[in-house]
């Protein structure tokens, strides 16, 4: 691939994932849980409805733009591994499900703040079909980060310590996850010793953008 293509290509990738990350973390908020009241919910929708929708839109957008680097950090990985590029088209594959996985959470998460959904009983199905929803996001992640950092330490794909890092957070997604369906914690909306779900999200933007600054550093360099 071109160099001047690559770099366009992280950049389209990476600079809004980045951007739209931080701000669907800022519009978040402390939003309700399962259990709150009805009136409760309805006065937090009434009040924060168009903040609502701006973080879905930006989460989910995020998660586009982490797909579309995805795709070229798999390439940049196949061509470290050479083939037949198993473990680079693993993780491109893992990336896929994961980002697909999240639309999932996303659009189950924005039909609580329905007015016909909200009753406890509703929500509380809802809730847990999120919770479901999130131990696969995070198993799915974790086998892309395994991918990734085993084609980094073996071959250099990335350097070893991105990969000692993919290899850190595929064990922290593996071990949230483990925990919430052995507890029953919703590791979506529930702080357990290991934090909620969501920070191991931010955590994995983090790790993307430590990856695009390694890429852009290598072109420049070439």
């Amino acid at each position: 691939m071109d160099r001047r293509l690559r770099l366009a290509w992280a950049a389209s990738g990476l600079l809004p994932l980045v951007f739209l990350a931080i701000a669907g973390f800022a519009l978040g908020g402390n939003q309700p849980g399962p259990s709150d009241s009805v009136e409760s919910v309805r006065d937090y929708v009434a009040s924060h409805l168009f903040a609502i929708h701006v973080h879905h839109t930006f989460i989910g957008l995020s998660f586009v733009a982490a797909l579309w680097f995805a795709v070229l950090l798999a390439r940049v990985l196949r061509e470290a591994e050479g083939q037949p590029a198993t473990l680079s088209t693993l993780a491109l594959s893992a990336a896929a499900l994961a980002v697909a996985v999240e639309m999932a959470v996303i659009a189950v998460h924005s039909a609580t703040f329905v007015d016909a959904s909200n009753t406890v009983q509703l929500r509380s199905v809802l809730t847990a079909v999120i919770r479901e929803l999130v131990i696969l996001e995070l198993f799915v992640w974790a086998t892309f980060f395994v991918a990734g950092a085993v084609v980094s330490i073996r071959v250099r794909g990335l350097p070893g310590w991105l990969g000692w890092a993919a290899a850190a957070l595929a064990f922290i997604d593996l071990v949230v996850g483990a925990y919430s369906g052995l507890t029953g914690v919703n590791a979506a909306t529930t702080s357990g010793p290991f934090g909620p779900a969501l920070l191991m999200v931010y955590v994995t933007t983090v790790w993307f953008a430590a990856a695009g600054v390694v890429l852009f550093c290598r072109e420049l360099k070439t």
